[in-house]
């Protein structure tokens, strides 16, 4: 279907606007759909390291609501799968240099079988690799977009993941102030929006 400007209308991205901010994600239940779907899919596959490597990219930018600039910074010393946290890294940008510090994040939404993926996946990585095998923000945004497109599901970008997982523990009734950490939001009224829009559902 395509609407009055000629874009084309995808009934799983959710486009809406509160105040000033308007925020494009793809609806929760399709992420965990692809995921789903890839479990099946690199079972039939020869290059199958590739995809596995597709299914944690996926899992962990929703699950951490991480931006890709942040996600390729992590380290394996970081996630600590036995105690549900990360030590996510943050960048703040200012005129003269770009500064980058930690935050420890619970991860204790992560289903504990998608836990045991991300063990299985990252097992054999020393204590200094970076997790991702991706490393540029090109990259990631390729790999993305690729899977989903894989399944059917066009348009579908990085940051919109971070957009989802925050719906979608909105739509759970996380505590505010607990995605606020997750989400490494210095001002609560940018956190409420995710609120908003699962209230206006």
């Amino acid at each position: 279907m395509i609407n009055f400007f000629g874009e084309m209308l995808m009934d799983y991205i959710i486009r809406t606007k509160v105040g000033s901010r308007k925020i494009r994600a793809v609806k929760p239940s399709v992420v965990f759909d692809v995921l789903s779907r890839l479990d099946r899919y690199i079972g039939s596959r020869r290059k199958r390291r590739s995809w596995e490597e597709r299914r944690f990219l996926v899992s962990f930018l929703f699950f951490t609501g991480l931006r890709a600039s942040e996600a390729i910074l992590v380290k394996r010393r970081d996630l600590n799968i036995a105690a549900r946290t990360l030590n996510a890294p943050t960048l703040k940008q200012s005129k003269k240099r770009r500064e980058v510090y930690y935050i420890l994040i619970s991860l204790s939404h992560v289903p504990d079988d998608e836990l045991g993926y991300w063990e299985q996946y990252l097992a054999g990585k020393n204590y200094d690799d970076f997790i991702l095998g991706i490393r540029t923000r090109y990259g990631i945004w390729k790999a993305v977009h690729e899977v989903f497109a894989r399944f059917g599901y066009e348009g579908v970008y990085p940051h919109m993941l971070r957009h989802s997982i925050a719906i979608f523990l909105a739509s759970n009734n996380v505590p505010l102030n607990v995605l606020q950490r997750l989400l490494r939001h210095s001002d609560p009224k940018n956190t409420a929006i995710y609120y908003a829009i699962t209230a206006s559902d």
